[in-house]
C-alpha cells in the first residue's frame, strides 16, 4: 500500500472505499483479480451488535451524524472517479474535501477512462450504469 496508501480524508465510509481503492491501486499499475468461484463470504447481518455506522453516531453523541458525514466525504471519491455531478472542484460543496487530492488521486500508470471501460462503467447513461464486463462474467 506505499504505492496507494489509505486515503486518510474518507473518514468513516463505509460505502465507496473499495472502488476509490480499487481506482486508484488500477491507476496506479496493479491487477486486480478475482476468482471465478466465490471462496469468501461476508455477512452484513448482526442483529444483536451495533452496526458501524451506529458506532460512528455513539462516538459523536449526536444521531445521524454518519449520515452527514458520508454526504460530505462521498463527494470526495465521486471526484476522485470522475462523476459528471463532482468532476469539477466547482461542483463540490467543500474545498476542503479535495485537500492533498494529488497525492491520495488516481495513479500515473492508467487512466481513468481506461479504468471505466474496463469495467465497463458509464458514467453518461440514465441512471449511471456498469455492465457486466466480459472478463467478469467468462
Amino acid at each position: 500500500l506505499r504505492l496507494a496508501p489509505y486515503d486518510p480524508y474518507l473518514p468513516w465510509i463505509f460505502m465507496g472505499e473499495e472502488l476509490a481503492h480499487t481506482f486508484r491501486l488500477w491507476t496506479a499499475g496493479f491487477d486486480i483479480y478475482s476468482p471465478n468461484l466465490d471462496v469468501l463470504r461476508h455477512a452484513y447481518r448482526r442483529e444483536n451488535t451495533h452496526k458501524f455506522w451506529e458506532n460512528v453516531d455513539r462516538a459523536f453523541a449526536t444521531g445521524g451524524i454518519h449520515n452527514a458525514l458520508v454526504n460530505l466525504t462521498v463527494q470526495r471519491i465521486q471526484h476522485l472517479l470522475g462523476w459528471p455531478e463532482a468532476a469539477q472542484p466547482s461542483q463540490v460543496a467543500e474545498a476542503w474535501l479535495l485537500h492533498r487530492k494529488d497525492q491520495f488521486g488516481a495513479g500515473a500508470v492508467r487512466s481513468r477512462d481506461a479504468f471505466d471501460a474496463m469495467h465497463g462503467i458509464r458514467h453518461n447513461s440514465t441512471p449511471r450504469r456498469q455492465e457486466p464486463p466480459g472478463w467478469c462474467c467468462s
